[in-house]
């Protein structure tokens, strides 16, 4: 008897729209990237079943830039002619333009990491970046407007022209070869609903939805639901009690489904996994048939009666409107695809996913007895968009690996949730009276209530949505539905993921900009000033992530003793307290990378007053035209390089000394071509615990760290 496994991939974005274009382009980047690409991977293997989970609000966007040819800032700026570009936009092109990930998306293209080491600044940096621009030529800027739009197409279409000529062809573009890629790429977005229509018609894939705009629900219909999780968590002034925005939201969320699709959906990914009783009544009542959260909130629910195959069986919710099955996802097994397995070898990564199922299976027969298997499934969910560009080859050779051995596999099967459930009785349920309320992030909200800028956030919103409940006997009915649209895309997750301290990225400060126009253009609708603290940014200054560049050649001891950080003066660094954490851990204790060079060795040094203990692995990756990977454990030091994409192999020539704190020194020579000089290496640092990435510098992408110039 097979162990059937569940896959959800979990598709959004936020509303990303300011009048009549969007101010962020990563709907339709991620559209020719990602969402394309996770279908098209499923295609290749008809034998496989899946569950794709789309939020409204992604699809709202999706069917405006099909249908209503929308555009946005990035897409103006890559059609315009490049001779035309005037001083400002030149600036912009240089923020925006670089944002991805470095090691996998710009520096393998010997172009486009020219244009990179020529243009990247600081986005806060106008100063430098206008100087930056200067320099550039007409061709610099048709090739970076190729290269930006061209990296971000996904693998399932890089065979297909125009793409497959221009990555052949690599620099000198023309204006036509730009307009070519340009409505090529907007061909792929508008493929795939209709793509995704097929697999769910097909039966290969079901299709799930999330509420509208992504809130919180539990925090939409009680604030006070932070509570039960972290008793000491600080709430807003306001009490936010909007029960009936949370109907709103699940309710528009599967309408639209059922218009665009054609039936209703069967289950539901609450955002951010984020779960309360009151929010799956709401779930219940509005029709679903199952949702799916974390195993954190099983552990919680169950207290001392928590088992971890509990993890593996569907549990049903009894609410006050019936019945609603509950899937609990394995953490560990869907944060490996999301966080751990990018810098593996996609081959060893398919393997080591696969033997953990066998072993999952091997468990629910010793303990349980083979009957099981029977009702048993395996849920895995992720984000199926945000970890593909730390992958090589955007994550389709392993993905592809992967289904290989699912698809010839006799002990482990996939399967829709749908399909799972639809044969199940109550008699073969697992039975809950109750939910503790939290998320898939620690199974708390503490991501999105409790901090400072946070609870600034819920107080403005709540004091938009009061202006406007108060306005609402004087305005028309159209002017109020416009009002609380603001009001329902302001409760969206993404801006309160940005507000606090434990999530960083370089272009955060454009969702604080986002939430508050919202807010402002409900006060507009009204008819009155907005207050002017909306003017203002919620996120407090200086917590941007900084990079020190180096400032002095140096040639430390590498013992690893912090009685040698004197011979490290002159270094470059930046610290965990300012790049910020990957997995939102309640406190962090400061670790800090020192790098620098004395014109031949890069020499990284990881400093931290924490003990790493036994079970920990420290990966320091730093990448030039090629990458290296240290990786520290308690006991052994292991050296990678990845190759030209083809594979890991061990190098010598690197010192790695570890014990007070980690010091390597590698060549350069490694890192770059000799046709590169190497002003500036990215570097990225990562904390394991038992197998689990746990503390990531920076929490996305990597830093750029300047070199002394020889």
């Amino acid at each position: 008897m097979t162990l059937r496994v569940a896959f959800i991939w979990h598709q959004h974005q936020p509303y990303y729209k300011d009048g009549n274009r969007y101010l962020l382009p990563w709907t339709r980047l991620h559209a020719t990237k990602d969402y394309y690409d996770i279908a098209a991977a499923l295609q290749a293997y008809p034998g496989l079943r899946q569950t794709i989970n789309v939020a409204p609000s992604l699809l709202l966007q999706l069917i405006d830039y099909c249908e209503h040819n929308a555009t946005d800032v990035a897409l103006e700026l890559s059609r315009r002619p490049a001779a035309e570009l005037n001083d400002d936009e030149k600036v912009e092109i240089l923020r925006s333009f670089f944002l991805c990930n470095v090691e996998r998306m710009i520096l393998p293209y010997e172009r486009y990491a020219e244009l990179y080491r020529n243009g990247n600044r600081d986005r806060n940096d106008i100063a430098g970046l206008a100087a930056a621009a200067a320099a550039f030529t007409t061709q610099d800027w048709l090739d970076l407007q190729v290269w930006y739009n061209l990296t971000w197409i996904g693998e399932y279409s890089r065979s297909h022209e125009p793409f497959a000529s221009l990555l052949g062809k690599g620099r000198d573009f023309t204006e036509e070869e730009k307009h070519s890629l340009l409505d090529a790429a907007g061909e792929i977005v508008a493929s795939v609903v209709p793509t995704y229509r097929s697999l769910l018609e097909s039966g290969q894939a079901e299709l799930s939805v999330t509420p509208f705009y992504h809130p919180i629900l539990p925090l939409l219909c009680d604030s006070r639901s932070a509570l039960e999780a972290t008793p000491e968590t600080p709430l807003p002034n306001h009490h936010i009690s909007y029960p009936e925005d949370a109907r709103a939201q699940i309710q528009r969320g599967a309408k639209l489904f059922a218009d665009l699709f054609g039936r209703r959906p069967h289950g539901m990914w609450p955002s951010e996994g984020s779960v309360s009783d009151a929010a799956m009544a709401l779930a219940s009542e509005a029709g679903f048939e199952w949702a799916a959260t974390d195993e954190e909130i099983l552990r919680g629910t169950l207290g001392e009666g928590w088992h971890d195959l509990a993890t593996y069986f569907p549990h049903q919710l009894t609410t006050p409107f019936g019945k609603l099955w509950m899937l609990f996802r394995d953490h560990e097994l869907s944060d490996a695809i999301g966080f751990v397995y990018s810098g593996w070898d996609p081959d060893a990564a398919a393997h080591d996913f696969y033997n953990r199922l066998l072993h999952i299976r091997s468990r629910i027969v010793e303990e349980l007895g083979e009957e099981h298997l029977r009702y048993a499934l395996v849920p895995v969910i992720l984000d199926g968009e945000n970890c593909w560009e730390f992958y090589l080859h955007n994550g389709r050779p392993f993905l592809e690996a992967l289904y290989r051995l699912l698809s010839e596999s006799q002990e482990i099967g996939t399967t829709t949730v749908h399909d799972a459930l639809a044969g199940a009785t109550a008699g073969d349920a697992r039975h809950l009276h109750h939910l503790r309320a939290g998320s898939w992030v620690g199974g708390t909200f503490k991501i999105w209530i409790g901090h400072e800028e946070d609870n600034r956030a819920w107080d403005a919103l709540a004091e938009a949505r009061e202006a406007l409940l108060a306005a609402h006997g004087r305005l028309s009915p159209d002017a109020f539905a416009a009002g609380m649209e603001e009001i329902y895309i302001a409760e969206g997750s993404d801006w309160f993921w940005w507000f606090g301290d434990e999530n960083m990225a370089s272009n955060r400060d454009d969702f604080d900009a986002l939430f508050r126009m919202h807010l402002r253009e409900v006060y507009r609708i009204i008819g009155t000033e907005p207050p002017e603290h909306l003017s203002d940014p919620i996120m407090q200054s200086g917590r941007v992530s900084r990079v020190v560049s180096q400032g002095s050649r140096i040639s430390p001891a590498m013992d690893g003793a912090r009685a040698s950080s004197g011979t490290w003066q002159g270094a470059g660094w930046f610290s965990m307290k300012e790049a910020g954490g990957a997995m939102h851990r309640a406190s962090v204790s400061e670790r800090r990378i020192l790098f620098g060079t004395d014109g031949t060795r890069l020499y990284v040094r990881f400093d931290t007053w924490a003990q790493v203990s036994k079970d920990q692995e420290i990966r320091v990756i730093v990448s030039g035209t090629r990458s290296i990977t240290i990786r520290g454990s308690h006991a052994r030091v292991g050296v990678e390089h990845q190759w030209n994409g083809a594979r890991s192999v061990h190098l010598d020539g690197v010192a790695v000394a570890q014990l007070e704190t980690m010091d390597i020194a590698l060549p350069l020579a490694l890192l770059f071509d000799e046709a590169h000089r190497p002003g500036a290496v990215g570097m990225r640092c990562e904390l394991y615990d038992g197998g689990r990435l746990t503390e990531s510098m920076p929490a996305q992408g990597t830093l750029l760290c300047q070199l002394v110039a020889e």
